[in-house]
């Protein structure tokens, strides 16, 4: 009975090994190729990234919310949907917003 144990305790000890090397060689390569790609981009694709602005909107008790998509922090409320984003435009002069929806 000893070694049926003593044989489980390694498979597992072995099968946990294996799944944390695995996990952490599949998360080293995909931050060294992030890191590649973020290189790759050019000087203009980064002032495009930092002209554009990520928003979600949703309707709560009859009125329109606008928050950042990205830290999901809170930009501006309206009556309507045209009114929302014309604050949100003034708000945010020389950026693009962007509506994001999550799907």
């Amino acid at each position: 009975m000893d070694l049926i144990i003593l044989i489980f305790n390694v498979i597992i000890t072995g099968y946990i090994t294996f799944c944390v090397l695995f996990t952490t060689f599949f998360i080293v390569r995909f931050i060294s190729n992030y890191r590649k790609e973020v290189a790759k981009l050019t000087p203009s694709d980064q002032a495009d990234l930092s002209t554009v602005k990520l928003v979600s909107v949703e309707v709560v008790a009859d009125r329109v919310m606008m928050y950042d998509a990205v830290t999901n922090a809170f930009i501006c409320q309206a009556d309507t949907e045209e009114a929302l984003w014309t604050t949100a435009e003034a708000m945010f002069p020389g950026k693009s917003l962007l509506r994001y929806i999550n799907t």
